[in-house]
């Protein structure tokens, strides 16, 4: 069965969200409504993200000013964020779950990074949110469970991504594979069930068995989004 409900825990995650720079090269973001303040290496920010590199160029205010404001991030999301520009690494990467509520407190974590990896054009995260979820579902309980992103977690998904997006094409996949029908939820969204009919038709052929989609298994490489 999939998790019924996901919620928002980290309680085995801890991220730092301050890092020793000189101070030519701090840079403070401003996240939120309640205007958290981040200090960051701009090195970092501008090494590899285009979004950041646009933000910090002298031209613009927050070049000048080392100053970044992200109204709309939440502070907790952007310390996983900073985390992995910092690291390279995702909050838990590697940590086998030891039951079906740390399952739950992953899921929301790992589609918050996606989304925000969508806002700012960095594939890299996205891509390695892609390879942790995959890794995540092919873990089995003692009893041989796997456990799968639905409900909430779909809904995420479909608000922070495009049309056509490789995580919308991810879950897509994970319901027509593996999936059945106490995995839609009442409140799924037209787009979502839309897209779900038309990869079960596309993948079952009009004519192949249910049986026959559960032997198949999702590979990472259809996921990820070229550098």
């Amino acid at each position: 069965m999939p998790p019924n409900k996901a919620v928002s825990a980290t309680e085995d995650t801890e991220v730092a969200t301050s890092y020793n720079f000189s101070h030519d090269d701090a840079v403070t973001l401003v996240v939120g409504p309640e205007k958290t303040k981040m200090t960051v290496h701009g090195a970092y920010l501008a090494r590899d993200l285009e979004f950041f590199k646009a933000a910090l160029k002298k031209e613009w205010v927050e070049g000048q000013t080392q100053v970044i404001k992200l109204p709309e991030e939440d502070p907790k999301t952007m310390a996983h964020y900073m985390s992995f520009v910092y690291h390279n690494k995702l909050p838990f990467e590697h940590m086998i779950p030891k039951e079906r509520r740390h399952f739950n407190a992953r899921w929301p974590i790992l589609i918050d990074l996606y989304v925000c990896g969508e806002r700012f054009i960095h594939h890299a995260i996205q891509n390695a949110v892609i390879e942790e979820m995959l890794r995540l579902t092919h873990l089995r309980c003692p009893k041989g469970l796997r456990w799968f992103p639905t409900g909430s977690i779909v809904a995420a998904i479909y608000e922070g991504t495009p049309v056509g997006s490789p995580i919308r094409r991810l879950i897509v996949d994970m319901h027509v594979i593996h999936g059945s029908k106490d995995w839609l939820s009442t409140n799924a969204s037209a787009e979502f069930l839309m897209d779900v009919t038309k990869a079960f038709y596309d993948k079952s052929g009009h004519h192949n068995a249910q049986s026959k989609l559960k032997k198949m298994e999702l590979d990472s490489k259809d996921y990820v989004i070229d550098a």
